[in-house]
C-alpha cells in the first residue's frame, strides 16, 4: 500500500469513528495519538502479567506479542530514545533556570544594603561639618560594614560605592526640582527620594541645583511656574514609566539571551535528537498498518 492509500484508509476510520454515539470527535492525527497510548497501556499490563478484557487481548494479538515477551523491537527503542531525549531536554531547561537564579542571586550579593548605607550616614553625621571623614575613623566604619548582611570590600572600594551613590542621588534630587519648575510643582512618581536619601543630602549641605534652592532641603524659596500644572505632567510621567518598564525588560532579555547562548548548543543537539526520533516512530506506525 501507497501512503496515500493508508492515508485514505485513517481518514475513513476517524469519519466511522466520529459518528459513533456521543463519543469524542477527533481529526487523524489525534485519534493516532490514542490508538498508540492505548497500545502501550495494554502491552504495559500484559507485561506486568495483569488480566486483560476481550479487547485488550484482540489489540494484543492484531500487533504482536513479541514486546511483552520480552524481546526488545525498534519501537521500544525508539519510545526509550524519545524519553532519554525528553528528560535530557527538561535538564537543559533546568539549568537554564539555575543558570538565571544564580545571576540573580549574585547580583543581590552585591548590592550594598539599607543597613550600610545608615551605617556611613552615621559616621557621616558624625563628622559633618569636616570635608571628610578621618581616615582611621573611615577605617573602623569599612570593618563595620563588612560585618554587615551585604557584600565586603577595602576602604577604597567603599570611597568609590559611596562617591556614585552620593552623585547618583544629587542627579536624582536635580531632576525632581527640574520638574517640578516644568510642570508647576507635579512630583515625579517614579522618582521619589527615600529617607536614607534625603538624610545624605541633609549631611551633604547640598543646597544648589542649577543656582537655585531646592524644597528636599528645606529649603521652601517660591518659584514661579514655567507652566501649568497640566496634562503635560501626566504625559511626562506615563513616558517615564514606559522607558523604564523597557528597560528592566532589556535587561533580561539579555541577560537569558546571555545564558541561552551557553547552552546553545545542547539544546540544538536535543532539538535534533527530538526530531529524529519523531521521524522514526512515524515510519514504524507507517510500517505496522501497512501489515
Amino acid at each position: 500500500m501507497t501512503p496515500k492509500d493508508i492515508e485514505m484508509l485513517w481518514q475513513k476510520l476517524a469519519d466511522k469513528l466520529n459518528a459513533c454515539g456521543d463519543g469524542p470527535t477527533r481529526d487523524i492525527d489525534g485519534w493516532k495519538k490514542v490508538f498508540t497510548e492505548w497500545k502501550s497501556q495494554v502491552r504495559k499490563k500484559a507485561r506486568e502479567s495483569k488480566p486483560l478484557n476481550e479487547l485488550e487481548n484482540h489489540v494484543l494479538t492484531a500487533t504482536g506479542k513479541i514486546v511483552v515477551e520480552g524481546i526488545a523491537t525498534a519501537s521500544d527503542k525508539l519510545l526509550q530514545a524519545y524519553i532519554e531525549t525528553t528528560d535530557s531536554q527538561k535538564e537543559g531547561l533546568g539549568e537554564v533556570a539555575a543558570g538565571l537564579n544564580a545571576i540573580a542571586k549574585e547580583k543581590i550579593k552585591t548590592r550594598t544594603t539599607q543597613e550600610q548605607y545608615g551605617v556611613y550616614l552615621s559616621f557621616l553625621g558624625k563628622y559633618q561639618y569636616k570635608p571628610d571623614i578621618p581616615e582611621d575613623e573611615f577605617s573602623k566604619m569599612c570593618c563595620l560594614l563588612n560585618t554587615c548582611t551585604g557584600p565586603t570590600h577595602d576602604a577604597q572600594q567603599w570611597k568609590q560605592v559611596f562617591k556614585e551613590w552620593t552623585s547618583k542621588i544629587k542627579i536624582t534630587a536635580r531632576n525632581i526640582y527640574t520638574h517640578r519648575l516644568r510642570t508647576g510643582g507635579a512630583m515625579l512618581t517614579n522618582n521619589v527620594l527615600t529617607d536614607l536619601e534625603n538624610k545624605l543630602l541633609y549631611l551633604i549641605n547640598i543646597i544648589v541645583i542649577i543656582s537655585m534652592q531646592i524644597p528636599e532641603l528645606g529649603l521652601t524659596k517660591s518659584t514661579k511656574p514655567n507652566c501649568k500644572t497640566s496634562l503635560l505632567a501626566t504625559k511626562k510621567i506615563k513616558h517615564l514609566k514606559g522607558i523604564n518598564k523597557r528597560n528592566r525588560n532589556l535587561k533580561v532579555y539579555r541577560t537569558a539571551l546571555a545564558v541561552y547562548a551557553k547552552s546553545a548548543p545542547d539544546i540544538h543537539k536535543l532539538f535534533k535528537s527530538c526530531v529524529d526520533v519523531l521521524s522514526a516512530c512515524e515510519r514504524l506506525l507507517n510500517l505496522l498498518i501497512a501489515k
